[in-house]
């Protein structure tokens, strides 16, 4: 029984992280690839990378995090970040072949992501394995999940065609899909969704516990 309760919350945890509590759709963090990914030959090497290093990171400050002082935590987390990204970059550019050149600072830029240095900082230090592995997994690929999802769509308003964007001339919208605001324009009405199913879940818990009150 205790298993199965354990096994209930780490799904949960993954659950969360997916969407009702993802940390870019409630708390906004980690938004610039929703701005500068609009095709998803841009989108999803990102998110593979995004996922690599978070999982890799993770598992470290997991094991050794509880004995970093709180003062230097922050740093150290960025660092090992650094540290962390550039197997991940190794692993995406070989599954995608060019990628990294063609994301540039976009893919650098990941490092400092502050959907990842966020959980790595308050989360992973202070659960067990299993939590920070279902939490850092939940995290990345609900964002990595939003991030294709969004950039298909701008990709083929662009051009017709969600997978590259690349060379693209005026769509049905004009160069629109392609400028950064379209991004945030879709993130917030996702996250708008997220906040409305979040308090249609927290409104009928209340009259759940209400009745059995």
């Amino acid at each position: 029984m205790k298993q199965k309760g354990d096994l209930r919350r780490i799904g949960a945890v993954f659950g969360n992280g997916l969407l009702l509590r993802n940390p870019l759709l409630v708390a906004a963090l980690g938004m610039y690839p929703a701005a500068v990914c609009f095709s998803l030959s841009q989108a999803l090497p990102l998110a593979c990378l995004c996922l690599v290093q978070s999982v890799l990171a993770g598992l470290v400050l997991c094991l050794a995090g509880q004995f970093l002082p709180g003062w230097a935590r922050p740093g150290i987390v960025l660092a090992l970040s650094a540290v962390c990204w550039i197997p991940a970059a190794l692993l995406a550019d070989r599954w995608f072949p060019g990628s990294l050149s063609v994301l540039g600072m976009t893919a650098a830029l990941q490092i400092a992501n502050s959907m990842v240095l966020s959980r790595l900082n308050e989360y992973a230090p202070t659960h067990i394995l299993p939590a920070v592995l279902a939490d850092a997994l939940g995290c990345t690929i609900g964002a990595g999940i939003f991030l294709c999802a969004q950039a298909a769509l701008r990709g083929w308003l662009l051009t017709g065609e969600p997978w590259d964007a690349s060379g693209f001339d005026s769509g049905v919208l004009g160069n629109a899909p392609a400028l950064p605001f379209f991004g945030f324009l879709i993130l917030g009405f996702c996250a708008a969704a997220v906040q409305a199913v979040n308090a249609r879940r927290a409104k009928h818990i209340g009259r759940r516990r209400v009745t059995r009150l």
